[in-house]
């Protein structure tokens, strides 16, 4: 898919990229500063990047917080083996709820970053959008039932069916979720 072009934005627009650029370089290290001057002479990157933290200031926001997430979001092409996997690395190490939601909290946030990207900038189309919001939610759901449900066992005891046999958990995805149709808001 052809990047958009690089065209001239209106004043008000391109001083609010100036001063959005500004802002990120005050808050991110040398190191970084690097890459990103670097990136600044790719015509294509400058112009996905002007339509993203133009159109989106959550991604702004989370290119700020983690600058490295801005270079995987501009080189991402995310698909939903990976993330399930990468997902289930970032667990192994976690031991209480508490660090479960932080995991699944700052995962969901960088590969929201990834879609909004890819959205935003037109390198997916609607239905890929919403294909990977859905997928992003399920691989959440799964990995957190994944994790908390033999605590929960442990805790309350298995769950059994009338005739005793041991019952999993089952999770229904309905609405826009069962017809993978999560959209941006």
């Amino acid at each position: 898919m052809a990047a958009p072009l690089l065209l001239p934005l209106p004043p008000e627009e391109e001083s609010e990229f100036l001063r959005l650029q500004e802002n990120f370089l005050d808050k991110i290290d040398l190191d970084f500063i690097v890459w990103f001057s670097e990136k600044q002479q790719d015509s294509v990157f400058i112009s996905e990047l002007r339509c993203v933290w133009l159109g989106s200031q959550f991604s702004f926001d989370w290119c700020c917080r983690q600058p490295q997430w801005l270079q995987m979001s501009f080189d991402c092409q995310p698909t939903d083996k990976n993330i399930s996997l990468e997902l289930e690395g970032l667990l192994s190490g976690v031991d209480s709820e508490d660090e479960l939601m932080r995991v699944l909290r700052l995962f969901r946030q960088r590969y929201m970053l990834q879609i909004i990207w890819r959205d935003i900038t037109r390198r997916a189309v609607t239905l890929e959008t919403t294909a990977a919001l859905t997928a992003l939610a399920d691989v959440c759901v799964r990995h957190a039932v994944n994790f908390l449900y033999p605590r929960l066992c442990t805790e309350f005891g298995v769950p059994c069916s009338e005739s005793g046999e041991p019952q999993s958990l089952l999770i229904l995805g309905m609405g826009k979720l069962g017809a993978f149709e999560l959209n941006l808001s």
